[in-house]
């Protein structure tokens, strides 16, 4: 809440190094899937990429308004950016820092309806699922305005943080909203599958591990759960 970020040894849990160049709130802060790069985004209308190699600031983009999503592409290669208030993603070459912009809006139309709270890549890198604070989950094709599929179900609205991520099958998908249940989509039938109940609070992070086939959750309940994959399946 002080507007910096920190890098900390998990083994011993000293403080790297800290920066403090964001002048507000810092809600994201990732590191490339090859682990070269990491970035940070803020409520202050930027976004910083940091060379992971040095720990040294490579650029910084300045947006219209809050950076409320970033996903990388699988290969690393692309970031997205979401920002609030403006209709299109930033696919941001990380080679190049090019920032290409492609409209949310499959009509073509600069209206903003909805502001992009998370985004996650499908396991194929061909699709990237966008949860929104409008009541509606998008599939779209990477680097396209084509709309895929939309998903409903969990109501959200301009004050929600809803969250994200795929299950290694790419079959299925988890969603959390306003409540403290766990949605299972169905890509197929863009249906729910089940709820998973657990929390007592609202849900606020959501991982799945593909290296261990569980699901890790996170609620203003303040505890995290881990769900097996085993029961997820079962659910189905």
């Amino acid at each position: 809440m002080d507007f910096s970020h920190s890098h900390v040894d998990l083994l011993t849990g000293t403080i790297l190094k800290r920066w403090s160049e964001h002048t507000k709130y810092v809600n994201q802060a990732k590191f490339s899937p090859d682990g070269d790069f990491f970035i940070t985004g803020s409520y202050d209308h930027t976004l910083r990429i940091y060379s992971f190699h040095g720990l040294q600031l490579l650029k910084v983009f300045y947006f219209q308004g809050n950076v409320e999503s970033t996903c990388f592409s699988n290969d690393s290669q692309t970031l997205i950016v979401g920002v609030r208030g403006d209709n299109y993603l930033h696919y941001i070459n990380m080679a190049t820092f090019d920032d290409v912009k492609v409209n949310m809006n499959s009509n073509g139309d600069d209206w903003v309806s909805f502001t992009p709270m998370d985004i996650s890549m499908h396991p194929s890198g061909k699709y990237i699922l966008i949860s929104t604070d409008a009541s509606q989950i998008l599939l779209m094709k990477f680097g396209s305005s084509v709309h895929v599929k939309r998903f409903y179900g969990l109501a959200t609205d301009a004050y929600s943080m809803p969250r994200n991520c795929w299950h290694s099958s790419g079959t299925i998908f988890f969603a959390v909203g306003d409540d403290s249940l766990i949605y299972v989509f169905d890509v197929a039938s863009e249906c729910v599958l089940t709820t998973l109940k657990g929390h007592n609070g609202v849900v606020r992070a959501l991982k799945y591990d593909e290296r261990t086939d569980l699901l890790i959750t996170g609620s203003f309940d303040n505890s995290i759960k881990v769900w097996a994959n085993e029961c997820i399946m079962n659910s189905k």
